[in-house]
């Protein structure tokens, strides 16, 4: 997804999230071609971009985002939707949010039943640690509390904002300064461009 995205051609963020399932969808069934279980592999997915002034949030299948902004917890889709990538059909949900992150504040991604068993005490399970002990810490308490399924989380922390960097030559068509960098459970990244994401995920 992080690759089709950033090779998109489409102008805006909305419509480069969407081409980007439309790019998983194939990729998942070309992965099934040939197997027992073809026609029957997919996966929810909950993808987001972080903007200088705006959080955008696509989703198929059971998912969530949730903003840490301002000292609370901000439920940003509160709907399940239907269908999975791979089933080649099901379009994105596509939102977008006026929320402007700063340094030190945090987007959560998460599956569905992990997000449903630790919501409550989201905020204060994610404060004052890594974003790796962090995740570590959503996902234990998901476990302690009985939850077993699908078990996943990712939690994204703004670490300054690109504008306030001096300027990286870059290919990519958005600006830098549109968006900020952040730091995820493997340490500080240097640059968004330069070093995608990887999820966080525990448990069975």
């Amino acid at each position: 997804i992080v690759a089709a995205y950033r090779s998109s051609v489409e102008n805006s963020t909305d419509e480069r999230l969407r081409s980007c399932f439309t790019a998983a969808h194939e990729a998942v069934e070309k992965s099934g071609l040939g197997h027992r279980q073809e026609g029957r592999v997919g996966a929810a997915v909950v993808a987001a971009v972080v903007e200088a002034h705006q959080i955008t949030v696509a989703r198929v299948g059971a998912g969530r985002a949730h903003a840490l902004h301002e000292g609370k917890a901000e439920n940003l889709v509160k709907e399940v939707v239907a269908g999975y990538i791979g089933d080649g059909t099901t379009e994105p949900d596509v939102q977008s949010f006026p929320i402007a992150l700063t340094p030190g504040e945090r987007l959560v991604l998460a599956t569905e039943p992990t997000a449903r068993t630790i919501a409550p005490d989201l905020a204060a399970l994610c404060r004052g640690s890594s974003p790796q002990i962090a995740a570590h810490a959503l996902i234990t308490a998901a476990q302690r509390r009985g939850e077993r399924s699908a078990l996943a989380v990712q939690v994204l922390e703004i670490r300054s904002l690109a504008s306030q960097r001096a300027p990286l030559p870059s290919t990519a068509r958005l600006a830098r300064e549109e968006l900020p960098a952040f730091r995820d459970g493997r340490g500080e990244l240097e640059d968004v461009w330069n070093d995608p994401p990887a999820a966080v995920s525990r448990g069975t």
